[in-house]
Formats: C-alpha cells, structure tokens, sequence
C-alpha cells in the first residue's frame, strides 16, 4: 500500500531579470562627482499563472569635495530596485511586489596624503517599500518603512607589519520591521610575519559587540562580544586562509 503524497505542492516560482544602466564620474578640480541612470526589466514566474514583467529606472547621484588637507565632505542619494520572486509558506504561494528604495547620505573621509590612517563618519537615511515580513505561518509587505543610522570607522597602519581597522555602527530601524541592535562595533587586528625566511604570512584576532534587542514576539536577545580569529598565506596571486568566527563558541 503506498500512502499518499502531499496535497499541496510548491509551484516552480522565480525572477528573471535584465538592465542597462550609464554611470559618469567627472572631477572638476576639487570637486568630484559621480551621476548614474538605470533601467530594468524583471519578469516574475510562477507554475501554473501567466508571467508578470515589471520595469523600473533608477537614478544615483553623489557630489564629494576634496580639500589639499585630507578632508572630503559628501553627499549621495540613489534608488533602488529588486524583484522577489514569490513565495510559498504554509502551503500557499504568494505574489510580491518588487522592494524599492530610496537613500540620503551625508558624510565626511579625511584620508591626508602620505599618512597611513584614514577614517570616515557618514549619517544616511533609508526609505523603502515592500520590504517582506515573514513570520514563519504567513508572509506579508510592509508599506513605508525609513530607517535611520551612522556609521564611524577608522583604518591604520600602526607599524609596517601591524594594521588596525575600528568600526560602530547606530542603526535607528522603523518599529514596522524585525529588530536589530541599535548598536555595533568591532575592532580588527592583523600582523604580517615571515617563517624561515618566508614572507607571507599574517595573523589576525578582533572582537565584535551587537546590542540586545528583541525580534518581534520573542524575548529579549542580550548583547554579546565575539573572538574572531584568522591566520593566512599570500603568495603570488593566491591566498590561504583559515577563518575561526566566534573562537570562543559562545552561545548567544
């Protein structure tokens, strides 16, 4: 006797899509300024239906200063598309429209000649449409949603073998969406060494922090620090690596 398949069956559903776009990056003595327009064609398929075609143009424009000191304020704004393709949760397969987006950023690079440190802070605001929210039994899109945050980082080359790279990041997200921490930094370090001669060699440890948060529903996640370690081999146009994230295997 042989039981019963399913009852319901995942349609075959994805996204076929194509683009053209122009980009100019123009420097006009100290100013420097970079201009793009795109223009997509996605078509979402889904077993069973007739195929639905969307299209879209997106613009992208970003103006950057650059003083003899080092110092280079900038402001961006671009757009953005993605289709989804559908999806099916708790066996029903649903439609989704295409994520659309819009980004205002402002920020501020100091990178001096000859100097081997550079760093950069930037403020941006995110506005998007459609983002997909799934909850595991159902999945919907949510309207408008903004999202807000800065960034600071900061790279440098401490001696000629050791270099150091600093991150934090403040996010600021829209009450409609997942949670994710408010706050998240890392500090990197890597040393480069020779073994009998051989050069080559690098060795790298650094600690990541995310703030506690909550994910809908569920009970407060704590924050946490991570170990993070690598050691590597560059020789010639190959690189080796091995990559320990969480060294420490803590649970979180």
């Amino acid at each position: 006797y042989a039981l019963p398949g399913p009852l319901t069956d995942a349609p075959q559903a994805g996204v076929r899509q194509t683009a053209f776009y122009l980009q100019d990056q123009m420097r006009l003595g100290n100013w420097i300024v970079v201009a793009g327009l795109r223009r997509d064609r996605a078509t979402t398929t889904l077993e069973g239906s007739e195929d639905e075609t969307t299209y879209a143009t997106t613009r992208r424009l970003g103006v950057l200063y650059a003083f003899p000191s080092g110092w280079s304020p900038y402001l961006s704004y671009s757009e953005s598309f993605q289709p989804q393709a559908p999806r099916t949760v708790a066996g029903v397969t649903q439609r989704l429209e295409p994520l659309r987006g819009e980004q205002f950023e402002a920020g501020l690079k100091y990178e001096p000649a000859g100097s081997r440190f550079s760093a950069s802070a930037a403020v941006y605001t995110l506005k998007e449409k459609n983002i997909v929210i799934d909850r595991g039994v159902s999945i919907s899109q949510a309207g408008k949603t903004k999202n807000q945050g800065l960034e600071l980082e900061l790279k440098g080359r401490i001696t000629p073998a050791f270099d150091i790279a600093a991150h934090y990041n403040y996010t600021d997200m829209d009450p409609t969406l997942e949670q994710l921490p408010k706050h998240q930094a890392s500090v990197w370090g890597k040393y480069r060494f020779a073994i009998g001669g051989v050069t080559g060699f690098s060795a790298g440890a650094g600690v990541r922090y995310m703030d506690s948060f909550r994910d809908g529903p569920a009970p407060e996640t704590p924050s946490v620090t991570l170990l993070d370690l690598m050691l590597a081999y560059e020789t010639g146009p190959w690189r080796y690596a091995l990559n320990i994230n969480n060294a420490t295997d803590k649970e979180y």
